[in-house]
């Protein structure tokens, strides 16, 4: 599948598009401020050309207060707090800790049964420990593609995780009580990844890539959460990766946006889902970033970019948020439940967009790298718009 098949290739027009912009405008500021000199020199008398007039940079107004939940958003906010609670009380979930990481797997194993569904729990050795992936499927009724949606639920070492990973595992199980009872034309895999929060030992996400493809699944798209729940209104709380593809001079101060996270390979995901984000109750912004820059070169969508699956993240942007509860200090109380319950309906849409779309949700091909911005700190052009979906019948 065609992934960026060429990043060098890539970056290489990247900088001839970046480089040939700039020499543009130079060259042509010079050939004025000669043209005068020239004409100066005629008449006799010495001339300097105008200093550059620099536009003055005015500062973003603050974010303008939400409107304020649903009566449905306000029930799914509670169901977030209470289930978040429940993973934070069984302490770090993490191989250092591993009773309480294979009591996490139990109990969304647990809850997820009590919901009617059969759960696969997917065994996978980290060091000494037998840790478990947990998958659900909701078969779908047209075509033998299957949509993806993970989460992890481990920890780092000493941390409870409320944000990191317990918001994510909870917005998944939040899906999973959304959409029982439901099918769509493409079949749905939710899963609950272990060991993914850099403990030692094989990821998750590496032991759920191996089962797939020895499985044989035709994966048509995967979504991945990452921490979902730290939010600021504080100007100055938002940074930017240097490496993102889209310019980050224009980009927000605040953090109090979910970003939608895509490598190169994927714009084509993510111009498909762009009309979904743009109902969002809240800030969406949409980072590209090739598969070497922080946020992408780590982590579950990391593995399944590498394995050729187009996929995207929703993240609160980790440590590019100040400020960053990391350790024994991601409490529930850090986490902004209000937005985590406007991002768990935003990622209900976005799979009912994904799983019932029309024919094949387009992999990555090799002419799939999105045009390069002129300047550095410019935002790039609109991506180009789709082709229209083919129907593709099941088999």
């Amino acid at each position: 599948m065609g992934h960026v098949t060429a990043r060098g290739e890539y970056d290489a027009r990247m900088r001839v598009s970046v480089g040939g912009r700039r020499w543009g405008r130079l060259g042509r500021g010079w050939a004025a401020a000669l043209g005068l000199g020239v004409l100066a020199g005629c008449a006799g008398t010495p001339a300097t050309a105008p200093p550059p007039e620099v536009p003055e940079r005015r500062e973003p107004p603050p974010p303008a207060p939400l409107r304020p939940l649903t009566s449905e958003e306000a029930e799914l906010r509670a169901a977030l707090e209470k289930d978040c609670a429940a993973l934070v009380e069984l302490g770090p979930r993490s191989l250092a800790h591993s009773w309480n990481l294979h009591s996490a797997t139990d109990h969304l194993a647990i809850t997820l049964e009590k919901l009617g569904y059969q759960v696969v729990r997917q065994g996978f050795a980290a060091g000494d420990e037998v840790l478990q992936n947990l998958e659900v499927v909701l078969p779908g009724t047209k075509l033998s593609e299957a949509l993806v949606i993970a989460a992890h639920y481990d920890t780092a070492a000493e941390s409870p995780g409320a944000n990191a990973s317990a918001s994510g595992a909870v917005a998944l199980l939040a899906l999973a009580k959304e959409l029982k009872g439901k099918r769509f034309a493409r079949g749905v895999r939710l899963v609950w990844l272990s060991n993914e929060a850099g403990g030692g030992g094989t990821p998750g996400s590496v032991a759920f890539v191996a089962h797939t493809l020895q499985q044989q699944v035709p994966v048509a798209a995967t979504l991945t959460l990452g921490s979902l729940g730290n939010y600021s209104l504080a100007r100055g709380s938002q940074r930017y990766p240097d490496e993102l593809l889209f310019g980050a001079e224009r980009r927000s101060p605040f953090g109090d946006f979910v970003a939608v996270l895509s490598n190169a390979g994927s714009h084509r995901l993510l111009e498909r889902v762009r009309p979904t984000l743009s109902t969002a109750s809240l800030p969406v912004e949409e980072l590209v970033l090739p598969d070497a820059a922080p946020l992408a070169s780590d982590g579950p969508q990391a593995r399944f970019w590498s394995a050729g699956l187009a996929g995207l993240v929703l993240t609160d942007t980790a440590q590019f948020r100040t400020p960053h509860p990391e350790g024994p200090e991601d409490t529930p109380d850090k986490v902004d439940f209000d937005r985590l319950a406007r991002v768990t309906r935003l990622l209900g849409e976005l799979v009912t967009t994904l799983a019932d779309a029309p024919g094949e949700v387009d992999p990555p091909g090799p002419d799939d790298a999105p045009p390069a911005a002129a300047v550095p700190g410019e935002l790039m052009p609109e991506l180009p718009p789709l082709a229209a979906p083919t129907t593709k019948n099941p088999g």
